[in-house]
């Protein structure tokens, strides 16, 4: 086995690692998720200087140690810095929200070029004046169609009785979309009405940087968001700092 790897990869999270060098979590459509430090990075003069810090992606060439099974980088050739996360704090906390959830609850298994790619264009997305909302709905949505926890928009998960337009709640315990006849409004579940089923039926058929210019109402745009933003924290068991934060 091959102990020199190059790898297209995002960095999803950075920490230190002694004075010097920072432990890297980088995801890779060919390795997943790996661990890999970047010895001297922390130094003004290292050659990784200013190429380890979260959400660039590009050509990582790697060592890989297959005794102990441990990374290190060797170098990085950047396609996207993403510097524009850092001077707004709710395009940096919706980033990072995706980078957490790819972390905690996605990592294994999936097709990890599918999701490299959704996770990317979304980051690139953020650059551009779209409401982050939208990013995050559509974000959200994806990423419970890619790992098959989408619910049905058309008929209850318990009784099979078509929606129409009648709401529907998504349960969080028990996962799924029900009628209100099944399961009537409780703490445990969250509110999607007809017209926000029609919207999800619609746009996830675009793509989602046109999905993304597909507006509801305000009030409509809020209450998606939120309970897809629950219904992500359910499926992690509510670990996410991110959305601990309020800033989403």
């Amino acid at each position: 086995m091959t102990r020199h790897l190059q790898s297209d990869a995002l960095i999803l999270k950075s920490t230190r690692m002694g004075d010097t060098h920072r432990i890297i979590v980088l995801f890779s459509p060919e390795l997943g998720i790996i661990r890999a430090a970047a010895f001297g990075s922390r130094k003004g003069s290292g050659k990784l200087t200013g190429l380890v810090s979260p959400f660039i992606s590009g050509r990582f060439f790697l060592y890989h140690n297959p005794v102990k099974d441990q990374y290190k980088i060797e170098d990085v050739r950047p396609v996207a810095f993403r510097e524009y996360l850092q001077s707004d704090i709710v395009k940096l906390y919706t980033a990072s929200f995706f980078a957490e959830v790819v972390l905690k609850s996605f990592s294994s298994g999936g097709d990890n070029q599918r999701l490299y790619e959704l996770i990317t264009t979304l980051l690139d997305l953020l650059e551009q004046d779209i409401d982050h909302e939208y990013l995050l709905i559509q974000g959200c949505w994806r990423l419970l169609d890619m790992f098959g926890l989408k619910p049905d928009l058309l008929e209850c998960a318990s009784c099979g009785t078509p929606f129409e337009k009648q709401p529907s709640w998504i349960h969080l315990n028990e996962h799924g979309l029900w009628c209100s006849s099944c399961y009537p409004a409780q703490n445990d579940s969250v509110r999607i009405g007809f017209v926000q089923r029609r919207y999800l039926s619609y746009t996830e058929t675009l793509s989602v940087d046109r999905a993304v210019k597909v507006k509801l109402n305000s009030d409509q745009t809020q209450q998606l968001k939120n309970t897809l933003l629950h219904y992500i924290d359910s499926l992690t068991d509510g670990y996410l700092k991110t959305l601990k934060s309020g800033m989403l």
